[in-house]
């Protein structure tokens, strides 16, 4: 390895201790690894360490998956972090003032559409409110946890204002991710999970050449 590897290495081990991190993460370019290594515990409450035969469940539409999805259209020059959301998503009406890089920094502005709509109308709902604190924080737990489409949440948000101009702050919206699928789905004809299986297909083929 040579000595930008090896930097290289030694700041993901270090970015790997802050965030106290758990998996296996290898980062290949052009065939050469540059970096691989194990970290963190398989079961924390038990102090199990993780180790190279663990195995982890990943949501269809997790933020990681997306992500990986994301830069492989990214590779295929298929689509552009300075593109205009305008360009996928043209029915949302604050879409030409942000870009795919907006969304993957979390910097666009986009309510959330739990906390900046859905627990919002839960707080002003009379009725609501009068359950008794057991009752209001299953309804709550039990709403954030609802899976909706993407048509779903741009019903909640769509004709919502922008928190904030895009690119001034930054707002852990999970929203932006909602929009980051659509717009793989929309790019690709596929679903999320057909897209995303071809992906590892790919990588499996690879590694067992």
């Amino acid at each position: 390895m040579n000595s930008y590897n090896k930097d290289f290495s030694s700041r993901i081990d270090e970015i790997a201790q802050k965030w106290d991190i758990s998996g296996g993460y290898a980062v290949l370019k052009n065939g050469e690894i540059l970096h691989k290594n194990i970290y963190g515990y398989a079961d924390r409450d038990f102090g199990i360490p993780t180790t190279k035969d663990c195995t982890y469940s990943f949501h269809t539409h997790s933020q990681l998956l997306i992500g990986i999805c994301l830069m492989q259209l990214i590779d295929d020059k298929r689509i552009k972090l300075t593109d205009k959301l305008s360009c996928y998503i043209p029915e949302y009406k604050h879409g030409n003032r942000i870009t795919i890089k907006n969304l993957v920094k979390y910097n666009s502005g986009i309510p959330d559409f739990f906390y900046g709509k859905l627990m919002i109308d839960l707080n002003e709902s009379k009725e609501h409110m009068d359950l008794p604190v057991a009752e209001r924080i299953y309804v709550e737990t039990k709403t954030l946890y609802t899976h909706r489409n993407f048509k779903q949440v741009l019903s909640l948000i769509g004709e919502q204002e922008l928190d904030f101009e895009p690119g001034t702050n930054e707002d852990r919206s999970e929203t932006n991710w909602i929009f980051l699928g659509e717009i793989v789905k929309r790019i690709t004809g596929m679903s999320l999970y057909e897209y995303e299986k071809n992906i590892f297909l790919i990588l499996l083929i690879w590694i067992l050449l």
